[in-house]
Order: structure tokens, then sequence, then C-alpha cells
């Protein structure tokens, strides 16, 4: 969120964090749930830092956005054969690791998605305010 947000981000009462992922305001205000909104440049400012390794919920899209962006000089390099893929770095890259192959068996002790989808739906009432709308979020177990 930009500078100045209110409450540090949080939502009060509840230990919900939007759009913030940058030092707490206090060592002992400690969310229990970072929700990330939409994807612009001030809404996820601290997310690239690779100590980050809070739970997020987002859309589908979200996630998708963050782990296929890619540094722009770093890309450059790939687009004129000067950098391979496999070196290219995903700025958020390590809020999704897969596992990784061990003496020949999959090894899922350092793997991890921080990345938690949630699947909504828009219900709009046709009633007398038409303004009025709910989103109801249904977050996955």
């Amino acid at each position: 969120m930009p500078r100045g947000t209110p409450f540090h981000g949080f939502i009060p009462p509840f230990p919900i964090r939007v759009d913030q992922f940058g030092a707490l305001p206090s060592p002992t205000t400690v969310p229990a749930l970072h929700l990330l909104s939409h994807t612009h440049s001030d809404h996820i400012i601290g997310l690239s830092a690779k100590s980050f390794a809070s739970t997020i919920i987002c859309s589908h899209d979200a996630k998708q956005m963050l782990l296929r962006h890619e540094v722009y000089h770093e890309r450059a390099l790939k687009d004129v054969d000067l950098r391979d893929e496999a070196r290219l770095s995903r700025t958020f890259g390590h809020l999704k690791l897969a596992p990784f192959l061990r003496d020949g068996k999959l090894n899922f002790s350092e793997s991890r998605d921080l990345l938690v989808c949630f699947h909504y739906m828009l219900v709009r009432r046709p009633l007398v305010d038409i303004r009025t709308r709910e989103l109801s979020l249904f977050i996955p177990q």
C-alpha cells in the first residue's frame, strides 16, 4: 500500500494485513493473514524480499503475474542471447519453490507455495439499491 496507509495495512480489530509486506510497526503486531488485492507496484512493496515467508491469499491471476515477473534488465539480456532461460531470475520466485530430485526421489523438505489462491463469486442483488454488491471468498483448506 502507499506510504501513510492507516493502521500500517491492518484491518482493525483483526490481525489481517492488506497489501503491506514490509517491516511490521511493532514486534508484537504479527499478522495472522496477508491479503494481496492486486499487483500494482505500490501494493507489493516488501514482497520481493527473500526473507518474506508468510502465506498470502490472492487471486489466481495475481499469483500467475507474480510468479512470471522478470526484471526488465535480465529479460533484455535473454532477448539478445546473453542470458539463458535457466539463469533468468524471477523476482518473486522465492514464494513458490518446487520439490527437487535427490538420489532419484522427490524431496519436498524445501518446497513451499506461499501464494494461496481464492475462488471468488460476485453476487449481485437486483433489489432497490443497485450499488449493493457482496464479494464472497471461498478459501481452500
